[in-house]
């Protein structure tokens, strides 16, 4: 299923996460910014193209970067995953319990 573009911050600024500091980076920029908690993201992972356990073709074309943010739908906030997703351009949510 395709995913809508995200449309990103005010001034139309989405990001792609390549490493785990990068979201790092993203969440510490945003943490008192927003009203959902940013503070509390938990297991998430960034993949990267090499990783043929959570790689597949079609993420070849969905996620041209190379890598992808996975975020678990379980353990985060509806309006968590709403919100990275609206500024993330590589982010997959997975449920896992």
């Amino acid at each position: 299923m395709a995913r809508r573009k995200p449309r990103g911050d005010a001034d139309g600024e989405t990001y792609v996460i390549t490493c785990e500091q990068d979201f790092d980076d993203f969440i510490a920029k945003y943490k008192d910014d927003v009203l959902c908690d940013l503070k509390g993201v938990a297991d998430w992972l960034v993949v990267y193209k090499d990783d043929d356990s959570h790689w597949s073709e079609e993420d070849d074309e969905r996620f041209p970067s190379g890598s992808k943010l996975m975020i678990n739908e379980y353990e985060n906030k509806p309006n968590v995953i709403s919100y990275l997703e609206d500024k993330i351009e590589n982010i997959e949510t997975f449920y896992l319990s």
